[in-house]
């Protein structure tokens, strides 16, 4: 094996940094519902834990299943049983992913499931990568990437729990036949562009193989081959702007065979990754007990459903989620068409973040979510009102200097959600009020609630909004309004 001295010293420091078990982590074959008597690899997982997709050869078509012989490589779809606590039978995913005439290996999957990657080998060897998006309970025609080069050989990709970038792993132009970890900026409809090679000594590896970027946005697992014929999973963590020395995960996850495709649920209860440590042929394992070898994740899950609050009925609607602090865009995200369900993985540290939520013929709803420095999972069932006479919604995400008027620079993202959904309803009349309490008590500031809402109004006419459409009122007295803290507005005119 040909090294540069760089890379040798590289690959000593990789060495150095064993994490030797002190707890007995336990690993477990996923068992009869996922492995069979063929290969299963490519784990891929929601960040809730709750749905697997994987990659198998078992037989396919019918004439193949009652053979029992070797099909080509397929994707598979496995849900867990919140009830028997176990994994259910394994599902084929339909034809329009699983090409009969190729090898289709599951390659990147979103936070939430509803996007993924997949790579497709035809019988003449030529491979490329497609993009497909859950529309409602179905996966949609595949669209073909545009041949970004380097992608084209690797049948390894995360994508960032933002939705914005991808990682993946790549042959070098540089290094021959050595792959390296690369990334790039990804769609909302899986293209990917502004390919780089990732710097740093992530890439010191001789070749690496897989590669999962965990939630929290700062922990990378990657699988490679540094001074052994095998491979074992490694971890980096970002610090700043620059990735550290990978460091080797705690046996017995990693063992003398070949160890893979490793994945995890973002409340890092288990793990799940590909290992030939079981007769040499490729099975999915789960870890669980990781407490000792993976440091918890300063993560918040948020999921929930949206639905219409009269009918209950699940609506698709966009979720764009914005740092409070920072004024800046987290990630737009969807609710699933058929279900109204959502997940978002928002790494913590202590941040506070605007969820704004927008659907067609509704009111904008927001929420402000406060996140800890640990990890939490938070649901969220929200129901919104549809634009007509009489329904009402609150503003959460504006907010003012304590006892004054001044509203806070954190508030310019709501103020200008709420600006665009009046400019886009141009004959629509609001009544505004802001209920304001005086601190540590139940008890209303009349006086300090008047002049805020006049302050908020103010800014809207600044904006460009007609002083006419907006009408205050002193006291909220509908009962939709409510009287809690905050600020409301009940549409009066269509």
């Amino acid at each position: 094996m040909k090294i540069t001295s760089f890379l040798f010293c590289s690959l000593f420091c990789w060495k150095a940094n064993f994490l030797l078990s002190q707890s007995p982590i336990s690993i477990n074959p996923l068992g009869f519902s996922i492995n069979t008597e063929f290969t299963e690899t490519h784990p891929l997982l929601t960040a809730d834990g709750k749905t697997l997709y994987f990659t198998s050869t078992r037989p396919f078509t019918p004439a193949e299943q009652k053979r029992n012989v070797e099909s080509r490589a397929n994707i598979y779809r496995c849900l867990f049983n919140e009830d028997s606590q176990a994994w259910e039978e394994a599902q084929a995913l339909p034809e329009v992913i699983n090409d009969t005439e190729s090898n289709n290996t599951a390659f990147a999957l979103s936070n939430d499931g509803q996007l993924m990657l997949f790579y497709r080998k035809d019988s003449q060897g030529k491979g490329n990568v497609y993009a497909t998006k859950l529309i409602g309970n179905s996966w949609g025609e595949p669209m073909l990437l545009s041949d970004f080069g380097i992608a084209a050989h690797s049948v390894s990709g995360s994508i960032s729990s933002d939705n914005k970038t991808f990682y993946f792993i790549g042959k070098s132009e540089l290094n021959g036949d050595r792959t390296d970890i690369w990334t790039g900026k990804i769609t909302e409809n899986g293209s990917v562009y502004d390919i780089s090679r990732m710097k740093d000594v992530i890439n010191s590896a001789d070749e690496v193989t897989s590669i999962f970027i965990h939630p929290d946005g700062k922990t990378l697992y990657l699988s490679a081959s540094t001074f052994s014929d095998n491979f074992d999973v490694f971890s980096s963590q970002l610090d700043s702007t620059k990735w550290k020395s990978p460091i080797r995960i705690s046996e017995p996850i990693n063992s003398s065979s070949f160890d893979r495709d490793f994945t995890m649920a973002a409340n890092g209860q288990f793990a799940i990754f590909a290992s030939n440590r079981n007769n040499g042929q490729f099975d999915l394992f789960v870890a669980k007990d990781l407490a000792t070898a993976i440091t918890p994740s300063s993560l918040t899950l948020l999921n929930g459903l949206i639905k219409d609050a009269e009918s209950g009925q699940p609506i698709q609607a966009q979720m764009n989620v914005s740092s409070l602090m920072s004024q800046s865009t987290f990630g737009t995200f969807y609710s699933n068409k058929a279900s109204g369900k959502y997940l978002i993985s928002l790494p913590s540290h202590g941040k506070n973040y605007a969820l704004n939520i927008l659907a067609q013929n509704y009111l904008p709803h927001s929420e402000n979510i406060k996140c800890t420095n640990s990890f939490n999972e938070l649901e969220k069932i929200i129901s919104l009102q549809k634009i007509k006479i009489g329904n009402s919604a609150s503003l959460n995400n504006i907010k003012f200097e304590e006892k004054d008027t001044q509203i806070l620079p954190e508030s310019a993202i709501e103020i200008n959600q709420f600006y665009l959904f009046m400019l886009n309803n141009p004959t629509l009349k609001i009544e505004l009020s802001v209920v304001s309490l005086i601190p540590n008590s139940s008890i209303l500031d009349k006086q300090l609630s008047v002049r805020r809402a006049e302050e908020l109004k103010n800014q809207l006419v600044r904006l460009g909004i007609s002083k006419k459409r907006i009408k205050l009122i002193k006291i909220p007295k509908h009962a939709k309004i409510g009287v809690n803290e905050g600020i409301h507005y009940l549409i009066v005119r269509l």
